[in-house]
């Protein structure tokens, strides 16, 4: 049957009413509450799927969204790791090259074998040339003069040298091939000891003892060390303050 709206509305008005009162709150604190454990509800739900999907499920160690990872980590090698390049441009050096290292563009060099130590030249041996004092190549100056003696080279000596400066027996053309030092062989007579100063090329001079050889006949000789010029020279016997012994010859050699 027909109910009024006037009787409808006095049956449903107790339980609108009633709608906003629970156990004395009102109705709208308790839906506050109910929606506040949804929304927490639903925050813990989206925390265990994604859980879910990132553990594996189950023990084949596998999972839905990650790749699966090695079985095994491979040990750490043994040999040192090469220090990565430097990141400058091209061409720059990591590391400042120290003096040790050899340049790349002067590769070191061999060492040269030893070799023996350089020689002077060996000069070759002069044969001995004799000159006679009384040679007309000479030059006789003040008192000096010949004198005949048997048993001298040529059987003549210069005699009468020195006792003054003027007077001197000079040997003009000793020619030798090269410069060098060479023996000179003095052949001379003296009964007595006698001094006499023998100069070389007109340069500095010796004084030289000449030993006697028992009388005015008898030859003796004496041998010194002088030093020539390649090619003419000249060698001057004199004595400025006493006699000299006879000169009768001088050899020249090496």
């Amino acid at each position: 049957m027909a109910v009024g709206r006037e009787t409808l509305a006095r049956f449903l008005a107790p339980v609108y009413r009633g709608q906003h009162v629970n156990g004395g709150r009102p109705w709208h604190e308790a839906g506050e509450r109910t929606r506040i454990a949804l929304i927490v509800a639903g925050v813990v739900a989206l925390a265990l799927v994604a859980t879910a999907a990132v553990l594996p499920p189950s023990g084949d160690g596998t999972s839905r969204l990650l790749p699966p990872l090695p079985a095994r980590i491979s040990p750490l090698p043994l040999a040192p790791v090469p220090r990565p390049q430097s990141s400058g441009p091209p061409g720059f050096p990591s590391a400042i090259p120290t003096a040790d290292a050899p340049s790349p563009a002067q590769p070191p060099t061999a060492s040269p074998p030893n070799s023996p130590p350089a020689q002077p030249p060996v000069r070759p041996s002069v044969a001995p040339v004799s000159y006679e004092a009384e040679a007309a190549a000479n030059v006789l100056s003040g008192e000096a003069r010949i004198r005949d003696v048997a048993g001298a080279s040529g059987g003549q000596v210069i005699g009468y040298i020195g006792g003054a400066p003027a007077n001197a027996l000079r040997f003009n053309r000793i020619v030798v091939p090269f410069g060098g030092v060479y023996t000179l062989a003095i052949h001379y007579i003296s009964a007595e000891d006698r001094n006499a100063t023998v100069s070389v090329n007109d340069g500095r001079f010796v004084l030289l003892r000449f030993p006697a050889t028992n009388d005015w006949e008898t030859i003796g000789s004496l041998t010194l060390r002088i030093k020539l010029d390649s090619g003419i020279n000249s060698i001057e016997f004199s004595n400025p303050v006493a006699r000299a012994p006879d000169i009768d010859r001088i050899i020249v050699g090496s």
